[in-house]
């Protein structure tokens, strides 16, 4: 073999190890008690099949995750109690999932996918401050959710250019707040809430929108805004302070196969309910309280 031979076979074995181990590569990091922080970034174009889980016990948790330009990969957070904190960002990838799970504090979970393709995440948090939050961005397969439970929660989820859409939302007692926002295609989404300062606030675009809130107790309100093509709606609403206002669409965007269903229980009621083009049918049901409806279709 000569010695240009030899070089170009030495560099291809090295490019071939450099591609094998940008594959199937995995993070942990476990910590225990006191001032925890952990972070852990993998970037390479080439990368699939790889994990970071970081997983925290008790105090001042907080964690970081990155992965860049990844196939099939995974983060999975874990923290338990204090003030938590955790962010993921996963940026153009392909069929990558995220899942960050909390625990009591002051939570707070940030994950943004970006350029997504097989789109996923999950975040799950218990109690006290809680917060949420999910973005996803040009996205194709998507699916997002978030699961609260208790104190000063808030959630928002943010989808955009979207397909395959869905969202979900579900929360429970305090100072409940919720939110999702989408765009265009297999828009879904579903927001549930339980009681206290309750508020809602959907959106969606174009093509097979659908919505369902539920509320519970207290300061109810539900705000919902469809697209064109085959809306649905269905907002179903508890005790106290109710109101709706819900806009579905067509018209000059031709689409809008519009169904809203809308039932709300004591209290001071209210609906508003606005539907344009064809097809539109609205079922309202309210009972005892300070009633309003007022429908145009």
């Amino acid at each position: 073999m000569t010695n240009t031979q030899g070089l170009i076979f030495f560099s291809m074995t090295l490019m071939t190890a450099s591609l094998a181990s940008a594959q199937n590569n995995s993070i942990e990091q476990e910590q225990g008690g006191s001032g925890n922080f952990a972070s852990a970034e993998q970037r390479r174009s080439t990368a699939k099949g790889n994990t970071i889980t970081q997983d925290q016990d008790g105090a001042y948790n907080s964690s970081y995750a990155v992965q860049q330009s990844e196939q099939g990969s995974e983060i999975l957070q874990l923290q338990e109690g204090a003030l938590n904190q955790a962010y993921s960002l996963q940026q153009y990838g392909d069929d990558n999932t995220n899942t960050q799970l909390q625990l009591g504090g002051r939570n707070k979970a940030i994950t943004v996918q970006l350029a997504s393709y097989g789109s996923d995440s999950v975040t799950r948090q218990r109690g006290l401050s809680n917060n949420g939050e999910v973005r996803q961005t040009l996205t194709v397969r998507n699916r997002a959710q978030v699961d609260q439970s208790g104190i000063l929660l808030d959630a928002s989820i943010l989808q955009y250019n979207s397909y395959i859409s869905m969202a979900f939302i579900s929360q429970s007692g305090t100072d409940n707040n919720a939110d999702i926002e989408q765009s265009g295609v297999g828009n879904s989404a579903l927001e549930s809430q339980a009681g206290e300062s309750n508020l809602t606030d959907t959106g969606q675009n174009g093509f097979f929108n659908d919505i369902d809130v539920t509320q519970d107790g207290i300061a109810n309100r539900a705000l919902a805004e469809q697209g064109d093509w085959y809306n649905s709606a269905d907002i179903s609403q508890g005790g106290n302070f109710n109101a709706v206002t819900l806009q579905q669409a067509g018209t000059f965007g031709q689409g809008g196969s519009h169904l809203a269903i809308i039932s709300q229980s004591g209290n001071q009621n209210n609906v508003g309910l606005l539907q344009q083009g064809f097809s539109a049918t609205a079922i309202i049901t309210q009972t005892g309280g300070g009633n309003t409806v007022s429908l145009s279709q």
